[in-house]
């Protein structure tokens, strides 16, 4: 999937990590804000964050952020599509996520931990 970023991957798990828990990018900010961890560290999260996250540009949140993610979902930050800086460029692997709609998207994850499954999305692991 082409991305404007050389080397960015879209992280398509959060996306549908969103889009399940029915929050836009801006409720997913306010959300982080507000959390414990988001007040504690007086963190700025905005819908731009929540945009180069999704899109791949940032691989890695910082600590406070990954605290504030997990909080907010359950979930560790490799759970939700994020690759720790030692794996971003190793192992990479190719996934095809097909959606309720029957539409498939391309993803790719630094790691072979197994991808979220939603009721709404099958993901497959393909080739690369």
């Amino acid at each position: 999937m082409p991305t404007q970023y050389e080397g960015c991957v879209t992280n398509c798990v959060l996306s549908s990590t969103c889009r399940g828990q029915h929050m836009s990018r801006a409720e997913m900010a306010d959300r982080i804000n507000a959390s414990q961890a988001g007040v504690a560290e007086r963190l700025a999260c905005d819908e731009e964050r929540i945009r180069r996250w999704e899109s791949g540009e940032v691989r890695w949140p910082s600590p406070a952020y990954r605290r504030a993610l997990k909080e907010l979902t359950g979930l560790d930050p490799a759970q939700l599509g994020f690759v720790p800086r030692t794996q971003a460029d190793t192992n990479n692997v190719a996934y095809t996520r097909i959606g309720a709609g029957g539409s498939s998207e391309a993803c790719l994850r630094g790691s072979r931990d197994s991808m979220i499954g939603t009721s709404s999305a099958v993901t497959l692991k393909v080739r690369s």
